[in-house]
């Protein structure tokens, strides 16, 4: 009778212990230092942020495998040596690991040698179990570690996914020909960028190819024209043009007074749930609908993703710090600059913090595709009216330092508040200033003139080249290059000349 009484207790203790453990993504902190365990270059490290989520993925009888985002699980080697190894073997004691849960403070403990993780000078280190017991370990901050879930992994029910199959998705693209001289563009600095280079050319080829189920695209744009796609009435099954003015009702430069009014495309029919891209976004792998959305059970409904690799606590005191010494000199920032928009990235935090008396972890949103519903972007607006300088951030007609960063907030809001899932898709980030040859193997990524740098002739020539190559295939949505088909068709006749010359040689010999 005792034995089954401690065997359902060991059970229960076994299953809270799991459902708090596992299917999830954490950050393992240190009391000591509040760093977290980190991955860098394939060595173990303490780090403020530096790919620093683990899975803790439970194996038998109250172990588990901790395991690094890039599939890379945390063992020790013969010399007791902390190692990382991608091929393990579900036997090897070496990777296996109790993690001992008193109070919310874990101690990790090897299974192979019964040693303990000890944080030391900021090196991790084992420490021999004979020196302590577990009521000392606790009084050793070095030992205890705090793990944060900070989101769960999706596992779908196989009607859930028919679901999100079906789904209508859309695309809206915030797009500027900055080569058209009928756009009053007086008064208004856009951006450093001076060149349309024809980004947005190969961001639709990237999407009609990539993601080919997507239903309608959205350009989102001061006129109705773009030099090399075919006349609007051509293109309109697939390729549909919205003018600034009529979605916001003002003239505006400021992007983020379009972000936070995206919203109101509701009334051009666009899809509940639609992907948001600027021109300079690319998509170079085929992705499926499920890869940006999934059902949410407790809304009853489809939703976007949280996209995104990059996940830390927001530190009120930190924040503040950098905020107020950043607020000194705001003056001085242009904010079109990288230190513009770190300012707006520093409002939205500290305005969130604080109105949400609630402990919260900063999520830094991917540049390139972002899902997104309009239901979640009402709420957004109406967060944002809160804000004391909500003129600033809704209704500029130029950039602001002062103003939210609407995508940053809208990630922070979804993770924090709504308890949103992410999809670690990675994106690179590719300054056109280090765009020197580029192979189009990555699912999402961007090439952009890269924070305060004047992109140059050769560097605009150079991006132009690189994207022809990698986006070899033409758009039934484009207008034909009537140079290259001269170019062309001259190459055609020399060709067949010369075939005329050969077979003309060598009957002549006979």
């Amino acid at each position: 009778m005792f034995f089954l009484i401690f065997l359902l207790i060991s059970i229960f203790y076994s299953k809270s212990e799991l459902n708090y453990i596992v299917n999830g993504v954490y950050h393992i902190i240190n009391f000591y230092n509040h760093l977290y365990l980190s991955i860098n270059n394939n060595k173990i490290i303490l780090s403020p942020i530096y790919k620093s989520y683990f899975r803790i993925i439970y194996i038998k009888n109250n172990l588990y495998y901790i395991e690094s985002l890039g599939n890379y699980k945390l063992g020790i080697n013969h010399f007791e040596q902390i190692i990382l190894n991608n091929n393990v073997d579900e036997n090897e004691l070496e990777f296996q690991w109790n993690i001992i849960n008193i109070k919310n403070k874990f101690i990790i403990q090897n299974k192979y040698n019964m040693k303990f993780l000890e944080v030391n000078n900021n090196i991790v280190k084992l420490i021999d179990n004979s020196i302590f017991n577990k009521d000392n370990l606790l009084t050793n901050n070095n030992t205890i570690f705090r793990i944060i879930k900070l989101f769960e992994q999706s596992k779908y029910k196989i009607s859930n996914l028919k679901t999100v199959l079906k789904e209508p998705i859309d695309i809206i693209i915030k797009y500027i020909d900055l080569s058209d001289k009928t756009l009053n563009r007086t008064g208004i600095n856009q951006s450093y960028k001076d060149k349309d280079n024809e980004e947005l050319r190969y961001c639709l080829k990237s999407i009609l190819y990539y993601i080919p189920w997507v239903r309608k695209i959205f350009i989102l744009m001061p006129n109705e024209f773009v030099r090399y796609l075919k006349p609007a009435d051509e293109i309109k099954d697939k390729i549909k043009y919205i003018k600034d003015k009529d979605l916001i009702g003002f003239e505006s430069a400021n992007i983020q007074s379009f972000l936070f009014n995206l919203y109101k495309t509701e009334k051009f029919n666009i899809s509940k749930n639609f992907i948001y891209m600027e021109d300079d976004y690319f998509i170079g792998k085929k992705l499926s609908k499920d890869s940006f959305f999934y059902y949410e059970e407790d809304e009853n409904k489809v939703v976007p993703y949280i996209i995104s690799q990059f996940f830390m606590d927001l530190n009120k005191t930190i924040l503040f710090n950098h905020y107020y010494n950043v607020f000194k000199i705001s003056k001085l920032i242009n904010p079109h600059s990288r230190e513009g928009f770190r300012h707006q990235i520093y409002n939205t935090e500290k305005f969130i913090i604080e109105n949400n008396n609630i402990s919260l972890i900063k999520v830094q949103f991917t540049h390139n595709a972002i899902p997104e519903n309009i239901d979640d972007l009402k709420e957004i607006y109406n967060e944002s009216n809160l804000y004391e300088y909500n003129n600033e951030t809704l209704f500029s007609k130029y950039r602001h330092i002062l103003s939210l960063c609407h995508q940053h907030l809208l990630n922070i809001y979804n993770l924090n508040i709504k308890k949103r899932k992410v999809n670690l898709i990675y994106t690179k980030y590719i300054p056109i200033e280090k765009l020197k040859k580029y192979k189009f193997n990555k699912k999402l990524f961007v090439i952009n003139t890269g924070g305060n740098h004047v992109p140059l002739n050769r560097e605009y020539k150079i991006q132009k080249k690189i994207m022809k190559k990698g986006f070899n295939f033409n758009i039934i949505y484009e207008i034909k290059d009537k140079k290259k088909n001269i170019l062309n068709f001259f190459t055609s006749i020399y060709y067949n000349i010369f075939k005329l010359f050969i077979v003309f040689i060598l009957f002549k010999n006979i």
